[in-house]
């Protein structure tokens, strides 16, 4: 039976995954300047191999190789692909390699984020359908699954610009406020809050995933279109390392504030990470 939900998780690498899952799913890009899966290829949905995807942007980095722009997009080009390919699925979601929703929490669990080691089966206990059952459930009351917000010592804004490139970040804000002027009364959250479902992983309706992800690559086309270099580089004021991966620095403080200025009926569960460490064992 086809499931009404699919969740992509973008990999970049070989990485432990649940090929049987009927509803989380694998996606790459699928170029030939990036990575390619050495194993269960038939699998993995290649989000550029669609007739609307993330290529459509190459033009804003005409500068870069395919594979530096892919680099910059990351998780992005999955975004693209479900929200511009009117797909068969009334609930849609996005995580990353690595990254579940603990969805199945009978112990609950409130951490905002939990890191357990990599294992197979780790991976196929939380792609398994007791986690689908449930989010179907919360989905009924609900309009998105997502990670718990982590509370930080800064604003949103001042813990980003002491990291990123301020220009795009006023670019940002500048998208959203002269796009969208509904969400003008809400744009002191930037300034106000402390605190963001960082590394953001959700599930969530159809119709809210859509809405979301078209307002948020057009304040990117926006971003894009009127900053002075699209592809900024550390150094000269920037602390990030990658700082060119700023549509999904902006992206993991996109959706907060549009949950937040919408009003949208939000369910938060703890984010599972696998990783080669242990920190905490649920």
């Amino acid at each position: 039976m086809k499931s009404d939900v699919l969740m992509l998780f973008h990999l970049h690498k070989d990485f432990v995954f649940d090929h049987t899952s009927s509803w989380i799913k694998p996606a790459y890009t699928g170029h030939e300047e990036e990575w390619m899966p050495s194993s269960n290829a038939e699998n993995y949905i290649n989000v550029c191999d669609s007739p609307r995807n993330i290529l459509e942007k190459k033009k804003y980095y005409s500068n870069q190789t395919y594979k530096e722009f892919f680099w910059a997009m990351g998780v992005a080009s999955c975004h693209y692909y479900l929200n511009y390919n009117d797909l068969e699925f009334n609930y849609l979601g996005i995580s990353c390699y690595g990254r579940y929703l603990l969805i199945h929490n009978p112990n609950d669990i409130q951490e905002h984020k939990i890191t357990v080691p990599i294992t197979q089966d780790k991976a196929e206990e939380l792609s398994s359908e007791k986690h689908l059952v449930e989010a179907l459930d919360i989905l009924n009351t609900y309009d998105i699954i997502t990670n718990h917000d982590r509370v930080i010592n800064m604003s949103i804004q001042d813990q980003y610009c002491m990291h990123q490139s301020i220009e795009h970040w006023n670019k940002f804000k500048e998208g959203i406020d002269a796009l969208f002027p509904e969400y003008r009364p809400y744009m002191d959250w930037f300034t106000n809050s402390n605190k963001a479902n960082f590394q953001s992983s959700s599930l969530c309706r159809k119709e809210v995933f859509n809405k979301i992800y078209t307002e948020y690559f057009a304040v990117m086309d926006y971003v894009w279109q009127n900053v002075s270099n699209t592809f900024p580089l550390h150094g000269n004021g920037i602390a990030e390392e990658f700082p060119f991966r700023y549509p999904g620095f902006l992206e993991e403080r996109f959706i907060p504030f549009f949950l937040y200025a919408n009003d949208i009926k939000r369910y938060n569960v703890p984010l599972i990470e696998l990783r080669s460490y242990n920190k905490q064992v649920y």
